[in-house]
């Protein structure tokens, strides 16, 4: 049983994986008008079930109503994102929420971690957590002034693809 105080309360964002990041916003906009959606190419440092890994992704990110909306095509074939494409159709992958600590939620919970590794240079982590029934991966950011900024970054750089007319 989940602890009161550990429990989810929000939807920090959504994340699909898929074989063709382009390809799949531009499906996106055309069928349903989402966007914009601001893109980048990043390879980073992860723990893949406690050993030292590179993961390397094409992301991007935009709005689906008040929920960031994250899209990524793995770049390699060894990444857990290039294995549940192995395993699945393309399509949602993780929901993410913000904790305060990633190992005082792992230890209230009970979860196991299967992915992690540290953000903004190393100032707030974050995890995917063993899927339950389903599938669903759950993801969880540490809630910092780094991880803020973050996603402060991110949401500028999605208002400036807008006011540039870019995907």
């Amino acid at each position: 049983m989940t602890p009161f105080l550990m429990r989810p309360t929000a939807v920090h964002h959504m994340g699909m994986v898929v074989p063709d990041l382009t390809r799949t916003i531009e499906a996106m906009r055309g069928s349903y008008g989402l966007g914009p959606f601001h893109t980048s190419d990043d390879s980073y440092a992860a723990r893949l079930h406690g050993v030292e890994c590179t993961v390397s992704l094409r992301v991007g990110f935009g709005w689906l109503g008040d929920t960031l909306l994250e899209v990524l095509e793995p770049l390699d074939g060894k990444s857990p994102h290039a294995r549940f494409l192995s395993q699945h159709a393309p399509g949602l992958h993780h929901v993410c929420w913000l904790v305060s600590s990633v190992d005082d939620y792992v230890a209230a919970t009970g979860s196991v971690i299967t992915l992690d590794g540290y953000g903004s240079g190393g100032l707030h982590r974050w995890a995917y957590l063993e899927p339950v029934e389903g599938g669903l991966v759950p993801e969880i950011i540490e809630d910092t002034p780094s991880s803020a900024a973050l996603f402060a970054g991110i949401r500028s750089a999605i208002r400036a693809t807008a006011e540039g007319g870019r995907h």
